[in-house]
């Protein structure tokens, strides 16, 4: 599909799903609601219990809270020593 297609058609939710391509990274834990709103499902095999980013992301900001992702292609073996350091967990 050619951006300029994107453009020119509406948008919907199965567009979004479309683009966004969540369905092929997100294993079930992120989905993209009827809303349009991403949303997080901490059990992928129950996706009506998610939660909206959205407004988990508003109700930080209302607390005060800062919001911050961090992403790394190895976060998957790495943990926060008690310093706040670093550690990596050997694979098994």
């Amino acid at each position: 599909m050619k951006a300029i297609d994107l453009l020119q058609d509406k948008w919907t939710t199965d567009r979004a799903r479309e683009v966004y391509g969540v369905d092929s990274w997100a294993a079930g834990y992120f989905r993209v609601a009827e809303s349009g709103e991403v949303c997080v499902c901490p059990d992928a095999a129950n996706p009506d219990a998610s939660a909206s980013l959205t407004e988990i992301i508003g109700g930080l900001r209302e607390r005060g809270q800062a919001f911050r992702i961090h992403y790394s292609p190895h976060s998957d073996d790495r943990s926060e020593g008690e310093g706040g350091e670093k550690k990596r967990i050997p694979k098994h």
